[in-house]
């Protein structure tokens, strides 16, 4: 289904709501660490997860 999606998005160039990397995306974990960004370039972000999730659950809502 996914190869299908990917076909179809590039014969109309529209991106496709389910396509082969969305596919394993759900076969595969993720851990995303910002410990190395911290220590080496002073970064920190700006907002914590629980209110980039509620901020982004806004924009998006006001997106649809």
């Amino acid at each position: 289904l996914a190869r299908v999606c990917d076909g179809y998005g590039h014969l109309t160039n529209i991106e496709p709501p389910f396509t082969s990397y969305t596919a394993s995306l759900l076969c595969h974990h993720q851990t995303l660490n910002i410990e190395k960004a911290k220590n080496e370039i002073g970064y920190f972000p700006i907002y914590t997860i629980e209110e980039g999730i509620e901020r982004y659950a806004a924009w998006r809502k006001h997106q649809v």
